[in-house]
């Protein structure tokens, strides 16, 4: 794996300047969720989804959105399962980082997204009714509370 991947918050973190906005991506093989912080990294907002085309030009277009917004890391999120070990998806999942780093090689932090994606669907569900998926991807939702409990974690350590 690539010298910039961190598992741990304190080892990243560490690399990090103290003020920079972090990306966030909850990976899926049709769209992406995206998500930023705020350069003081006390909030996370979602961003439009990635919807997939093709390898090159999702990469090229997150390249952009890194660029856009001034970002300093990655957060991606790394699918377990319940028992916390590795899944299928999480192969997937780093399989498309090291893809992602060769082209844009910033500090990258893979981050337990256990139960993310069904907290909001779960939630969105319960607010907007059961048809929610068909009218709206929750996918950048997802990437907004990754990224949310990261930044929280952290600061609680």
């Amino acid at each position: 794996m690539l010298h910039f991947v961190y598992e741990s918050l304190e080892d990243f973190f560490a690399r990090l300047p103290k003020r920079g906005s972090l990306l966030a991506l909850d990976f899926g093989t049709k769209r992406i969720g995206v998500a930023a912080s705020t350069v003081e990294r006390r909030l996370a907002v979602a961003l439009p989804v990635l919807w997939r085309k093709n390898l090159r030009s999702d990469l090229d277009f997150l390249q952009r959105l890194f660029a856009e917004r001034d970002a300093v890391a990655w957060v991606v999120g790394l699918p377990l399962s319940l028992s916390g070990k590795e899944s299928a998806m999480s192969s997937e999942v780093r399989r498309f980082v090291e893809k992602l780093l060769a082209k844009n090689p910033h500090p990258l932090l893979l981050f337990d997204e256990r139960l993310t994606s069904a907290l909001v669907e779960r939630a969105a569900r319960e607010t907007f009714g059961r048809n929610i998926q068909r009218k709206k991807p929750l996918d950048s939702q997802a990437a907004t509370l990754l990224l949310q409990n990261c930044l929280e974690s952290f600061r609680q350590k």
